[in-house]
């Protein structure tokens, strides 16, 4: 029996594993500034806040700094360049796509990465065919944590909020489906570096992602 009728998805730490390349973008950037290059591991907790808190941590500036948004733009059109060289999908994702597909079962991405370097994306792992809707982070004028993402997407779904997963692997995507009304499945795999199993979250936490299949048909 089928508890749920659409799953939507994160995309970055929750389908694929992009972070090699968002460090060698950030590394490339520094060198020219002059500064100390950053190691993944380093760099891995701080993805999931996004380049207002990435830059100014990494980079040493406010975000009312001028330099600033030189120093975003600069990494983006670098990460742009590199876009899924060294990015990979987590162990699972594919079959998980598969099945999802072979079901018929309708899924979409909601993302805080800029639309169209998320298509880019998505197309380079050939995903993009099933996919029914993606949201963007500049797709609207908000972002996650803010439910207006995943809405808007189950909206496009022509699904009601209950009727679907939202699985992501941070804080936010849990706040945004909690804040939605979308039951929340988080990806231990992911980058998230907060402790998930307070009364603040609510979410179903797994560490294989072919496990979400056993909710979506009660398994």
């Amino acid at each position: 029996m089928i508890s749920k009728s659409g799953i939507l998805f994160d995309l970055d730490g929750t389908l694929i594993d992009t972070l090699n390349d968002i460090t060698a973008a950030y590394n490339t950037v520094l060198t020219e500034y002059g500064m100390e290059n950053i190691s993944r591991e380093a760099l891995k907790p701080l993805v999931s806040q996004g380049s207002p808190y990435m830059i100014p941590l990494s980079f040493k500036v406010k975000l009312s700094d001028p330099a600033y948004h030189s120093i975003r733009d600069k990494i983006l059109k670098q990460y742009q360049a590199e876009c899924s060289q060294r990015s990979q999908l987590f162990p699972g994702i594919r079959e998980l796509i598969n099945q999802l597909n072979a079901k018929q079962l309708p899924w979409g991405i909601v993302t805080n990465k800029l639309e169209g370097m998320a298509v880019d994306l998505i197309e380079r792992f050939h995903l993009s065919s099933h996919c029914q809707v993606l949201v963007g982070g500049d797709t609207l004028s908000t972002c996650k944590p803010d439910p207006a993402p995943l809405l808007y997407a189950a909206k496009k779904m022509q699904r009601q909020p209950v009727e679907l997963y939202y699985v992501g692997d941070s804080s936010r995507d849990v706040l945004a489906a909690n804040a939605a009304g979308i039951d929340s499945i988080t990806l231990t795999h992911g980058y998230n570096n907060e402790d998930l199993t307070t009364a603040e979250y609510k979410t179903i936490l797994i560490d294989d992602p072919l496990v979400v299949l056993e909710y979506i048909y009660n398994a």
